[in-house]
């Protein structure tokens, strides 16, 4: 390669003692609560965080109540949460939540958090000496010992009572701490430690602190107390008994200590009148903290007054112009950015990285380049304001790539490719002399398995550099097509067969062969939805699977097939697709910069809005960074992403850069606090105690409850919440669910509240759960009783059945009266008929009887005339003698049939009685001996339908007639029986008998009407021939009830 060489030798003045040469980073960003968002007065004195995770903040006027949104305040003259004294100067929480708080002027304070009662304890109460507290310790017999102007008071809070030590001696105390058994009290006297049992000062410790001056300030942490004095700042060990002297360097200017609080790395934050400090035990001051005009990120007011660190690891700082509150102390997402009138990053804008080794990264931004030391979080710019000339350097850096030999190569803003080598100390940077190159601005650098050079640059289209130094290879915009098809080339990525795939800029996808020189376009067609979403152009990334992603403006897209599997003929065709992921995939935006794997399945990618990490499997995003995460700004910058070795992720954008490890952003995310805060009747917030609103009395605050007793006239009840969460609560997302009446999960939108409407009564367990952007889920409850109004309760339910089982009673007995009337009617209409037709019938049947009987009579005795006259004539003889036969059976039959219709013969003993009537009339006559057994007087209770009556005295009227005229019969018997429901009728004479078989052959038809007359009434007839001669005929038949079908 014809290289023309500039070296150029720089020792690093990162090993020199001038501190200048160096700045930290600044991933420790402040947030701003301040009047505007509730809190009372900026002046803050004193912050505490209580046993459930609130935070208060005692300011020179008032008290506040932080929940991470909204702020509760109390102080002199409100109607609610009314307190004696504006002026706060400390804050303790007793047991059983007591909040006990010291002011200046209005004496002591006792808030109960359970029943939200307060007590003022004051000189005008009698029961304290002084009305001017500054601070309050607690002993281990819960005795509380108060700083005032009046010297040390030891207030009883069960007695009330109070007296007063050290009057004479120290006439103002302002920090008071309860220590491994003693009182640690400093003043404007000085350090006194007092034995309470003896109350006597314990001289070995005043002995080893020495002489003090006035003291500001007592805190202590395990064995360690800090005592910030008139002389000083001092570290003591009480476990070793050794004093060490905290030293500021001589150029940090430092105010009054007023503030020390340990954090939960183990070092120290000591507020002061002039910034924050962070002491670590072994390695001093390492980090300063102040007001900066031009850093709105920075300490709000330099008059640090208070400082305290929650259990979520959030450090609250109280200034005169309100709190300043770091989130994050040890961020997992690291943050160097540029401050005027610091040493360190020099540009705002960040353009790309390359990695010198795992610790150590280049970031090539507007203003030259940087070295970047992640382990001693320095920052070392290397650019053209040195006044040395051998460290003239092109301002502004477009590119870095590192190739597999270490060689960092840097493509600049119109001054060609630079080649960075030597060591971090000693880097030797070159400029590569390449033939019309000069002034040549790079955006991208690729360097093949061959050692050739590609070059992506700004209106020159694309360079390879060959290693023999031979002129450049110029791949340029050409009109036929067969060039690229811009001239910009912003992305370069290589595959695997050769060939280069190119980004441009509104010129979509170049694919150029590296061996035949052939090149394709890959562009936005809009009537193919398999096409690339945009022509511009950002970034390119091959996957494990050798799958291409490519960032555009418009979303990310990735080829449908792995790069090894388009080949030439899919290109000529234009038959390369993609699948495309926008808004609908969870894309905060749709400009896609570059994208990082972090070797777990998702592609982290920098946009326009933060930085958004999409989950390759699903095919969506699980996650978005904000700079709420301490991103440097939602913007970022094209180029300006970078992974190392070891998995650290760089970002760059118009702000400064970040770098992490992706596997710690999401890690060790605490679950949230989340407590319940008021619960209002009709919008109006339910006071604890007193009367109470709308009949709910709330004896305690809904936060300590377990149960909630509502009345059936609460038909409208909204229940507050809150999480306790001080780390990004704009992103905290919320969901309730009132069991009983919800069946889902609802997710609230807005607002930190739940409102119900005309709940029945019954038991109910209201859940709301809060979770902040990795989604653990945590939350709190309460059970809810919705009482029942006095119309459903269950006596009033009783008589609701009582008096509705009259009212049917009543109305039943009425009706069946009526019913009953009207069933009396119509019978009385219908005996009346029956009656009517009964007379019409019998009066019929006697007029049918004698006339009938008048007509037979009379062919009976001219029958009988003419069989005399007749009696020579054998023939004319036999035809008179079958009439009169005919005759007398007509007249029988006449006979049964108006007995049957006759209703007074309705049963079972009229039955059996006309059968032997009729047996004896039919047998007798021929000399057989009839007689019938059974006949039962209750057979008179056994009602008969017509039918029944009719077929069974036909049936067996049938059987005493072929007893008489076929069996030669000397004996024939009928006998019932009844067994509840079934009656059996048998019949049996002692003749001849009947062969079944030839009477089924002839076809006999009196057997056949007979079986046919017991089938329908529903019976069973069986006709046989016992051995021993003789016919016997049985009749077994069930006798219906009143209301049973036949």
């Amino acid at each position: 390669m014809g290289v023309l060489c500039r070296s150029v030798l720089l020792t690093w003045l990162i090993l020199a003692v001038n501190h200048n040469a160096f700045t930290q980073f600044h991933e420790v960003r402040f947030r701003h609560i301040g009047i505007e968002d509730g809190l009372s007065q900026s002046s803050v004195n004193t912050i505490y965080q209580d046993s459930r995770g609130f935070i208060w903040i005692g300011t020179q006027d008032g008290l506040n109540r932080f929940d991470g949104t909204d702020f509760t305040i109390y102080r002199t003259g409100l109607n609610d949460h009314a307190i004696c004294g504006n002026y706060i100067y400390d804050i303790l929480e007793r047991e059983d939540a007591e909040m006990w708080v010291a002011t200046f002027g209005g004496g002591l304070i006792r808030i109960d958090q359970r029943t939200q009662q307060i007590d003022c304890f004051s000189q005008s109460e009698g029961n304290l000496p002084s009305n001017r507290i500054f601070s309050i310790a607690e002993d281990d017999q819960q005795i509380l010992w108060l700083g005032s102007n009046e010297g040390l008071i030891r207030f009883d809070p069960k007695e009330k009572t109070s007296e007063v030590l050290f009057h004479s001696r120290m006439n103002f105390i302002g920090s008071v701490e309860w220590i491994q058994d003693r009182l640690w009290i400093g003043g404007d006297s000085g350090l006194i430690v007092l034995d309470p049992v003896t109350r006597k000062s314990d001289e070995n410790w005043i002995d080893l602190v020495g002489h003090t001056g006035t003291v500001s300030t007592i805190a202590a942490s395990g064995d360690t107390v800090m005592l910030a004095c008139q002389e000083g700042l001092f570290c003591i060990n009480t476990r070793t008994g050794i004093k060490s002297e905290i030293s500021f360097p001589d150029h940090l200017p430092k105010g009054i200590i007023q503030s020390v609080c340990r954090i939960h790395n183990g070092n120290w934050l000591i507020a002061t009148g002039n910034g924050l400090f962070e002491w670590h035990p072994v390695r001093g001051i390492i980090n300063t903290y102040y007001s900066n005009v031009s850093d709105p990120a920075s300490l709000s007011n330099n008059n640090v007054i208070a400082v305290c660190q929650s259990e979520d690891q959030v450090v609250w700082v109280g200034t005169r112009n309100g709190l300043s509150v770091i989130e994050n102390p040890e961020p997992a997402i690291r943050l160097v950015r540029s401050i005027p009138g610091e040493s360190g990053l020099q540009s705002r804008q960040v353009n790309a990285f390359a990695a010198y080794n795992d610790t150590l990264v280049w970031a090539g931004t507007s203003n030259g380049l940087h070295l970047i030391d992640m382990e001693q979080e320095l920052v070392t710019p290397w650019n053209s304001s040195s006044s040395n000339a051998y460290m003239s350097f092109p301002v502004e850096i477009l590119s870095l790539y590192r190739d597999e030999e270490g060689v960092i190569w840097v493509g600049t803003k119109q001054d060609g490719v630079y080649r960075l080598t030597g060591s971090a100390v000693q880097p030797v940077l070159q400029k590569i002399s390449v033939p019309g190159a000069e002034r040549l601005s790079v955006h991208c650098i690729r360097k093949d398995p061959t050692g050739r050079l590609w070059l992506g640059t700004s209106a020159k289209g694309l360079w390879r550099v060959d290693p023999d130094g031979s002129a450049p290879v110029i791949y340029s915009y050409q009109e036929d097509g067969t060039g690229l098809s811009h001239t910009y080339v912003f992305c370069l990525e290589a595959d695997t067969r050769d060939r280069m795939w190119i980004g441009t800029p509104t010129g979509g996808v170049n694919v150029l062969d590296t061996r035949s020189e052939k090149i394709w376009h890959i562009q936005n067609d809009p009537e193919e939805p398999g096409s690339l979403s945009n022509d511009i152009i950002l970034s390119f990334y091959t996957d494990d699977r050798g799958y291409l992603w490519v960032g555009t403006v418009d979303g990310l897209n990735r080829t449908e097939l792995p790069l090894t599997e388009i080949t030439a003929d899919l290109l000529d065709r234009g038959k390369v697709r993609f699948r495309k992921y926008g808004r609908n995939e969870g894309l905060p935006n749709e400009v896609v910069y570059g994208m990082l794997d972090d070797g777990a399945g998702s592609l982290w990618m920098s946009t326009n809005r933060g930085i958004a990490v999409f989950h390759m499997a699903d095919e969506k995003v699980s996650a978005v960074i904000t700079p709420a995460d301490g991103l440097q700004n939602n913007e970022f910058n094209q180029n300006a992403f970078y992974l190392t070795s070891n998995g650290t992720m760089f970002f760059g954008g118009v702000e400064g850069m970040n770098f992490f490890e992706p596997g710690k952003v999401f890690s060790g995310k605490d679950a949230l606090q989340v407590v319940l805060t008021n619960v209002a009747l009709f919008n109006e917030t339910v006071p604890v105690g007193g009367n109470g609103l709308y009949g709910l009395h709330l004896e305690n605050d809904i936060g300590f409850m377990d149960e909630l007793e509502l009345s059936y006239k609460h038909d409208m009840v909204t229940f507050h919440y809150a999480a306790l969460s001080f780390k990004r609560p704009e992103q905290t997302v919320y969901r309730y669910k009132l069991e009983g009446f919800d069946k889902k999960w609802v997710y609230a939108d807005d607002g930190r509240s739940a409102t119900y409407t005309n709940l029945k009564p019954g038991k109910y367990s209201f859940l709301v759960e809060a979770a902040g952007p990795d989604l653990n889920w945590s939350g709190t409850s309460i059970k809810v009783m919705v009482g029942t109004p006095p119309w459903l309760t269950w006596y009033a339910t009783l008589f609701y059945l009582l008096l509705a089982a009259g009212l049917i009673y009543t109305y039943t007995r009425l009706r069946i009266r009526a019913e009953t009337r009207k069933l009396l009617q119509q019978q009385e209409v219908a005996n009346a008929r029956i009656e009517e037709r009964e007379l019409y019938r019998k009066k019929s049947a006697a007029d049918f009887h004698d006339e009938a009987g008048k007509f037979i009579t009379k062919i009976n005795l001219f029958a009988e005339m003419a069989g005399k006259e007749a009696a020579q004539e054998e023939k004319l003889s036999g035809f008179i003698q079958k009439i009169r036969e005919n005759t007398l059976e007509l007249g029988t039959n006449m006979r049964d049939f108006l007995w049957s219709m006759d209703v007074r013969m309705d049963n079972l003993y009229d039955l059996v009685d006309r059968m032997r009537d009729a047996g004896e009339l039919m047998l007798t006559e021929t000399g057989i001996m009839f007689r019938a057994e059974g006949l039962d007087p209750e057979f008179k209770n056994v009602p008969l339908s017509q039918e029944m009556r009719r077929v069974c005295l036909q049936l067996f009227k049938e059987a005493f007639l072929n007893t008489a005229r076929h069996s030669g019969a000397t004996k024939a018997v009928l006998k019932v029986t009844l067994s509840g429901q079934q009656l059996q009728v048998l019949y049996q004479d002692n003749g001849t008998g009947i062969v079944l078989n030839e009477a089924a052959k002839k076809g006999h038809y009196g057997l056949k009407l007979m079986q046919e007359r017991a089938e329908k009434i529903g019976g069973s007839l069986q006709i046989e021939s016992p051995e021993k001669g003789g016919t016997l005929v049985t009749l077994d038949v069930k006798i219906p009830q009143m209301g049973d079908t036949e």
